[in-house]
């Protein structure tokens, strides 16, 4: 039986998920479109949109039903705002059991 994965777009700051969407993606390239619309949204704002510059994966701390755990997180693009703040999107892959 081949593997399947959902895919669920997140914001990272820091070394935390802080956002996350309330839907799931069925494929990859879902997940990309997603990240993609984030991406024109804060482009409209006058944001700087970038590729994301550092290792792709990283471990970060996921709090969901109360309890925190450490997930995954394939990063995509980085966001920097006029004053300099920075936000990074990605997405966590969840296999399905």
């Amino acid at each position: 039986m081949t593997k399947q994965y959902i895919y669920r777009v997140v914001e990272v700051k820091y070394n935390d998920v802080v956002w996350m969407s309330q839907g799931f993606c069925s494929t990859k390239e879902k997940a990309y479109k997603c990240i993609e619309a984030q991406a024109d949204y804060y482009k409209k704002q006058g944001c700087v949109v970038e590729d994301y510059k550092g290792h792709k994966w990283d471990s970060v701390a996921v709090k969901e039903c109360g309890k925190e755990s450490w997930m995954c997180v394939e990063k995509v693009i980085t966001i920097t705002y006029e004053r300099g703040y920075k936000k990074v999107f990605g997405f966590i892959t969840y296999e399905i059991v």
